[in-house]
């Protein structure tokens, strides 16, 4: 998902951590995100604040906090679960607006304060489940759902109950009762200027395999 942007990512690598440049909030998630934003450069940047994650921070801690004590069986099956969603024109289209939500928000950080917290959970799952969390591809699959849902619960004022249930559902168990209160039926009616709409009941918009 979201290959073409990845040799973009490899780019802005070097300046996102010498602080350089921000980040677009274009690509939302890569398979490659582990060498794109540094474990150590998230936390600094998420830490610099109180409110990390943006206005829905104390619901993506809600949800960090329950993501963390899931077991290693329930991240497999949730890293199953997500490659089937993502494969799906929904999945896609799904994605595309999170990516879209992100930017018109203006919450690129709070993304990238939320790729260190769950790349490091991933890897720690990626152990208790005896797989080699030294691999970056295997950490990433694990990664994914994680990150997909803890980014639609950041803009999950900004998109449509339809499309925060479908990020979100890999890790349904783990999601804030709460979540259900935010959601926008607005947003996810907006497509992007340019898209072509497909069959998925999700309406186009912009955009841890």
């Amino acid at each position: 998902m979201l290959r073409a942007v990845q040799r973009s990512l490899d780019i802005r690598k070097r300046q996102l951590v010498s602080g350089t440049v921000r980040p677009t909030g274009r690509c939302i998630l890569p398979r490659v995100f582990a060498a794109r934003l540094t474990p150590d450069y998230a936390v600094m940047k998420g830490s610099q604040t109180a409110q990390p994650y943006g206005p829905q921070t104390p619901l993506v801690r809600a949800f960090l906090q329950k993501l963390a004590a899931q077991p290693a069986l329930v991240w497999l099956a949730a890293a199953r679960r997500y490659e089937a969603i993502a494969a799906t024109p929904a999945g896609r289209q799904a994605d595309r607006g999170l990516g879209g939500a992100i930017q018109r928000s203006a919450r690129e950080e709070a993304r990238d304060a939320l790729i260190g917290p769950i790349l490091q959970m991933a890897k720690r799952a990626a152990d208790s489940a005896a797989l080699d969390s030294s691999d970056s591809q295997e950490v990433e699959r694990l990664a994914e759902p994680a990150l997909a849902a803890a980014l639609a619960l950041v803009v999950a004022d900004r998109i449509g109950e339809a499309q925060r249930e479908l990020l979100t559902s890999a890790f349904g168990p783990a999601i804030p009762a709460e979540a259900a209160a935010t959601s926008s039926p607005d947003e996810a009616s907006q497509p992007t200027s340019g898209s072509t709409p497909d069959s998925s009941p999700l309406a186009e918009e912009e955009n841890p395999r």
